[in-house]
């Protein structure tokens, strides 16, 4: 009995140890789980406040980008003006400092009424289709365009996105869309040096502004503490896409003066941009002006890419689709539809396109092609026709057609007033000074 008795008093004491272990146990993993909790929603609440501030941050830079746009063009044209000055095209640097674009001399071509289709423009790696041109990059580029990403990226709210996707995620009113363009790989006068190569790629629209316009945010800054460090003639280190940029002249337009006497006048327009575009908003810039993307056709491939290639397409539609707002100009999906138009047909009737020159927007370093349209009608048409036939009108800040559309009288001091203000794109301030220095030239032309 006493054996069965301590063995049972053993079991007991056993028990009611191994319950005071197990609870202890029991407690401590609750203290570990409480602690583990805690510190998630610490770090959860740290995570989003940090998240938080680089949206603001992200945010306060991408406004500022709107409101400074011009100082900091300025600052980058400068810094560019010093970086390349022997490579630039202009014989003084007074010439080369009064310029809206960066231009290589090699690129550079004296203005003799060169007609815009008459530039070449050349798939890459000698595809014969320009919609199948591809950008091959090297294993060293590829990891550099790696690199340059990776620093754009860094005070992105969105690591993981590109600037593109960051903008439609947080900046309220931006609806981005994405659809295919062509990019430069590379420029080069002909062997006559009477036009230029332009050797095409195609890429897609947010590739543009992951690689170009987020080096607008990056340097977005007041001190630059780090010099900007990408070579921008070489186009294997962003996908450089092409825009288009013409100004409109009207000659012999009719006008009475106020001693009631008939008059001929030439008049130009201009864009007067909106706050809700994307590129250079609540700027002048200069009209018809997009940019130089493939259309797409069903199983009419040399068709597409014969029209691709002209350039002065690209002019007609955006006139078109800005100005007379014709009906499916912006879709770019049937070349016929778009070749049938009567607008189409009538403005390409009517007017010569005429190149001026190419270049860099200095804030982006996107590639800029500009011209020169001159649209003749062919009957005599006053100034109310013309306002008229432009749809003249409308408020500064009329979201669906990105701005207003207005009229001034072509002559040298108007375009010595348009290529000296400050509030007016690159791409326009080249064209005003290349038309202001060929003005006798381009006369004989209206």
């Amino acid at each position: 009995m006493f054996i069965i008795k301590s063995i049972s008093e053993y079991l007991q004491e056993l028990s009611e140890l191994k319950v005071n272990e197990l609870l202890n146990v029991i407690c401590f993993i609750i203290t570990i789980i409480a602690a583990v909790y805690s510190t998630w929603l610490f770090s959860t609440s740290q995570f989003k406040k940090i998240r938080y501030k680089k949206e603001e941050r992200f945010l306060t830079r991408y406004k500022r980008i709107s409101k400074l746009s011009g100082e900091f063009t300025n600052k980058m044209f400068n810094h560019y003006l010093k970086k390349y000055n022997s490579e630039l095209a202009g014989k003084t640097e007074d010439e080369k400092e009064n310029s809206g674009l960066i231009i290589h001399k090699d690129w550079e071509i004296n203005f003799d009424g060169l007609e815009l289709d008459r530039i070449n423009v050349i798939g890459n790696n000698g595809a014969t289709n320009i919609e199948e041109a591809e950008l091959s990059l090297s294993r060293y580029e590829k990891l550099r365009n790696r690199r340059i990403r990776r620093k754009l990226r860094k005070r992105y709210p969105q690591k993981k996105n590109g600037y593109a996707l960051n903008i439609i995620q947080y900046v309220e009113g931006k609806n981005l869309f994405n659809g295919d363009c062509f990019a430069v790989a590379d420029i080069k006068k002909t062997e006559d040096n009477k036009s230029i190569d332009l050797v095409v790629y195609k890429t897609d629209y947010f590739s543009f502004v992951d690689s170009c316009k987020a080096l607008e945010f990056k340097y977005s800054v007041k001190k630059q503490r780090r010099k900007p460090d990408i070579d921008i003639f070489d186009f294997t280190n962003r996908s450089a896409t092409i825009g288009v940029n013409c100004l409109t002249l009207f000659p012999n337009i009719t006008v009475i003066s106020k001693k009631g006497i008939k008059e001929k006048k030439n008049f130009l327009i201009l864009h007067k941009r909106n706050s809700a575009v994307m590129e250079s908003p609540n700027t002048f810039h200069v009209v018809p002006a997009g940019s130089f993307q493939p259309i797409k056709t069903m199983n009419k491939k040399e068709v597409s890419n014969e029209f691709n290639k002209n350039l002065s397409n690209t002019v007609y539609r955006e006139f078109c689709e800005e100005i007379l707002h014709t009906n499916h100009m912006s879709e770019l999906v049937s070349i016929d539809l778009i070749t049938s138009s009567d607008d189409y047909i009538k403005t390409k009737d009517n007017s010569k396109i005429y190149y001026l020159g190419v270049g860099l927007e200095p804030f982006n370093t996107k590639v800029e092609v500009l011209a020169l349209m001159v649209y003749k009608f062919n009957k005599e048409t006053s100034l109310d026709e013309l306002k008229n036939f432009l749809k003249i009108g409308g408020s500064d800040d009329d979201k669906e057609n990105e701005g207003k559309i207005i009229i001034e009288e072509y002559t040298k001091p108007v375009i010595e007033q348009y290529w000296g203000t400050t509030n007016i794109t690159p791409s326009s301030k080249e064209i005003f000074k290349k038309v202001y220095e060929n003005y006798d030239k381009i006369n004989k032309l209206l």
